[in-house]
């Protein structure tokens, strides 16, 4: 082999496994710049069946194809080079892993004979991400028969999605020289590789028996955040509707908007002493964002728990499982509803629906946090066809609280797999670089300040970013260590370091707007909706005035 021809097969090699990809519909590749990543780069810039972004921070970039993944459903690739390069993408690997989200890492590497000899830019990349990812493949030093790389890929791609959903990660050496001479033009595969899976169905007498525990006397069902497939929302109400029981809805659950059955208001009327404990429990998705929910249901020992996952996962955080259904919710829904006998007089649903209408008559006459009429503007103001993405830690548990029965007809998204405050903002953005609408992200200031390099990501998304600024982590106020000494609670927890944010967005070129009273919220935001590009709304929050409303308010449910 002449040195000359190895650039030639490195191109032959990466474009191979692009074709792959492609053929598979995994169409979407986020690239970081390098140099052992070449061959790949230029790969995915030249075939015509994928869509490259570049995103320079590797951190950034893995969250921007988390938030494209997310949105879409579909693999979304990742190309970095070799040595720390990779291992920027752990945190959004890590989320991937747990909220099920496809992602195929793509990691440039030095050949065999560079590793572990001292070689510049090296380290070791086998299985560098341990457990958390589905599948891990490493490929030798190109060769000239490439025809093995399509099923190589459209294998990966599968086992991104099923089973069960995740990251899948596989490692490319390259020889020197990267490039060849000149940029040959090849033909990608014309014939896809159909990657096809279905969802888990249950057997008629599989169904016979969950209706039987169902018939047994009063229950309760329990949304959290899915993905559902269209028509669950209105599935799952039906039958909520037949067995004359609510739905507590976590706001990612996305079925608040349908109001009805569906209860919102129980993060504060479950930190009452609760008397109403169902037959069974029926949940469907994620464990929600409310502690209050969390602490009644793992308190419903004497109940019969039935546990919908669809995804290959095992969600029982309270090791309470009665039944673990592993199968398609909708389908469940449909099967359930039409074996089920119509029930009235169902004492929960009684129970919960007047204790909801409390807390609304309650929000109407209280003095609530100032983030409350945030989310109020924000509902008011959005439609449909918008997006809001929920940054962790305060604002999802203040959406929580505040987005309403009946509210919100609108996708709501969030990185709850591990919950980070972690590269938020480019999750946004990748949500919005392939949905085409105008997205919404209401985070925290220490979220924006853990993301900050997203404010350069420029992919053309109408993006209005509502940072609710408290000073810090203003979470820590509603636990323990709010109780510690003043000083030592401020230092460590509280953690006031946001930067000037006006001055950020200056120098990323983004417009700003500072708030400080409330009241000019609502047409600021409004004008930021319509506008193009990045949008940034700092909402200064009086932290402690903030708390003590929440105090109040909770107290006022609670002493009814």
């Amino acid at each position: 082999m002449e040195q000359s021809d190895q650039g030639m097969r490195n191109y032959r090699w990466a474009f191979g496994v692009m074709d792959g990809l492609a053929c598979a519909k995994c169409c979407h590749v986020v690239i970081s710049p390098g140099a052992r990543s070449t061959p790949l780069v230029l790969a995915a810039h030249n075939h015509p069946n994928m869509t490259t972004h570049v995103i320079l921070d590797e951190r950034s970039a893995a969250f921007f194809a988390l938030g494209l993944a997310k949105s879409t459903g579909l693999p979304v690739a990742l190309v970095c080079t070799s040595g720390t390069a990779p291992a920027h993408w752990h945190p959004a690997v890590l989320e991937a892993d747990a909220a099920r989200i496809p992602l195929v890492l793509l990691s440039a590497d030095r050949p065999p004979e560079l590793r572990g000899c001292g070689a510049n830019q090296t380290t070791d990349q086998i299985k560098l991400f341990g457990a958390a990812v589905r599948a891990f493949s490493e490929l030798p030093p190109a060769e000239d028969d490439c025809t093995h790389l399509v099923p190589l890929c459209a294998r990966l791609v599968k086992q991104s999605l099923f089973p069960k959903a995740g990251p899948v990660h596989l490692n490319l050496s390259f020889r020197e020289p990267l490039l060849p001479s000149s940029i040959p033009q090849l033909v990608p595969r014309k014939n896809a590789v159909q990657v096809k899976h279905s969802h888990m169905v249950l057997q008629d007498e599989q169904i016979h028996d969950l209706v039987q525990v169902m018939e047994q006397g009063d229950g309760l069902i329990v949304c959290g955040e899915g993905p559902f497939d269209v028509g669950f929302g209105e599935a799952v109400c039906q039958l909520a509707e037949r067995c004359d029981v609510p739905v507590l809805a976590d706001p990612l659950a996305n079925l608040r908007s349908r109001g009805g059955r569906v209860l919102s208001c129980y993060d504060a009327f479950l930190k009452n002493e609760q008397t109403a404990h169902p037959r069974w429990v029926l949940r469907f998705g994620a464990q929600p964002v409310s502690k209050s929910l969390g602490l009644y249901l793992s308190g419903l020992s004497d109940s019969h728990h039935l546990v919908v996952d669809g995804g290959g996962g095992w969600s029982d955080p309270f090791g309470l499982v009665d039944d673990m259904i592993q199968c398609d919710p909708l389908d469940l829904c449909l099967r359930l509803f039409a074996q089920l006998s119509p029930r009235s007089g169902g004492q929960i649903w009684q129970t919960f629906s007047a204790q909801e209408q409390r807390c609304l008559n309650i929000q109407k006459e209280a003095v609530l946090p100032q983030e409350a009429e945030i989310i109020q503007s924000i509902v008011q103001k959005m439609d449909a066809e918008n997006i809001l993405f929920c940054g962790n830690s305060t604002p999802i548990r203040l959406l929580d609280s505040f987005l309403n029965s009946g509210q919100g007809a609108f996708d709501v998204l969030c990185n709850r797999g591990l919950s980070g405050i972690e590269g938020n903002i480019s999750t946004a953005l990748g949500v919005g670089a392939v949905r085409k609408t105008s997205v919404v992200a209401l985070v925290g200031d220490l979220t924006l300040t853990h993301d900050i390099s997203a404010l350069g990501i420029d992919e053309g998304v109408n993006l209005t970013l509502v940072v609710l600024n408290n000073g810090g982590g203003g979470i820590f106020e509603y636990l323990a260590q709010a109780n510690l000494d003043p000083d030592c609670f401020e230092r460590y927890w509280i953690t006031p370091s946001a930067p000037d944010f006006a001055q950020v967005a200056q120098g990323y070129g983004r417009a700003y707007y500072k708030i400080e009273d409330i009241k000019d919220f609502s047409d600021v935001f409004q004008a930021c909706l319509t506008n193009a590009g990045i949008d940034l709304i700092e909402v200064v929050i009086d932290r402690k005035q903030s708390t003590a409303a929440h105090k109040a308010y909770w107290q006022a449910v609670t002493q009814g």
